[in-house]
């Protein structure tokens, strides 16, 4: 805070173009407009389970945008990552959304809201990183 104007900054000395955080602002609120929307059609418990599987593709989206020397995962993150999400994504289960041992439309709707959302979040933050983080320096 008011340490970077006593040391001199100002936003005339901004690092990052105001794209970036707007491009920052609306993935956000994506993110948080399909996740709602998403409770619509399937209960939360489910949406909490959608959302535990968020690291893999974080990791795959850092992959592709940031390259492989920045973004480096082993064959074995991934599996952790999603063996973590999946077993989160079990204890969170209730089965209520499961009618007669099947998917309904609405939970199939539900959940590729819920994935939406958990993609454009993860898309904020691996544009963060790669951006806003990768530019950003403290004034001398």
């Amino acid at each position: 805070g008011l340490e970077l104007f006593r040391d001199g900054w100002s936003p005339a000395k901004r690092t990052t173009p105001l794209r970036d955080y707007a491009i920052v602002a609306v993935f956000c609120f994506l993110s948080v407009f399909l996740a709602n929307a998403s409770l619509g059609y399937i209960q939360y418990s489910t949406r909490v389970m959608v959302k535990c599987l968020k690291p893999l593709p974080t990791m795959a989206l850092s992959r592709i945008m940031l390259g492989r020397e920045r973004a480096a995962y082993g064959v074995w993150e991934y599996v952790g990552a999603l063996v973590l999400g999946l077993g989160l994504a079990t204890a969170t289960l209730d089965g209520a959304d499961f009618a007669g041992g099947e998917a309904s439309p609405r939970l199939v709707l539900g959940a590729s809201l819920a994935g939406l959302a958990i993609l454009a979040d993860s898309f904020v933050s691996t544009f963060e990183q790669c951006t806003i983080f990768a530019r950003e320096t403290r004034p001398p």
